[in-house]
């Protein structure tokens, strides 16, 4: 059996005027409820901005915080 996943960086609202960024993964066995998953999770949080990224992604930031 086929699992879709993606991965995203989020950026949320605080609470308190400012902002945070983290980075949050999902994974289903169809990509209709990888949506339903992904919008979910969108909107129960409030999130402000999405970019998806890669696993290699994540490796270079790792090495820019060093």
């Amino acid at each position: 059996m086929k699992i879709y996943d993606k991965m995203y960086r989020f950026t949320y609202n605080d609470g308190k005027g400012g902002t945070f960024t983290t980075v949050c993964s999902f994974a289903a066995h169809s990509e209709q409820e990888l949506q339903l998953q992904i919008e979910g999770h969108c909107n129960k949080y409030g999130v402000l901005g999405r970019d998806e990224i890669t696993e290699a992604d994540l490796e270079y930031e790792d090495l820019a915080d060093v």
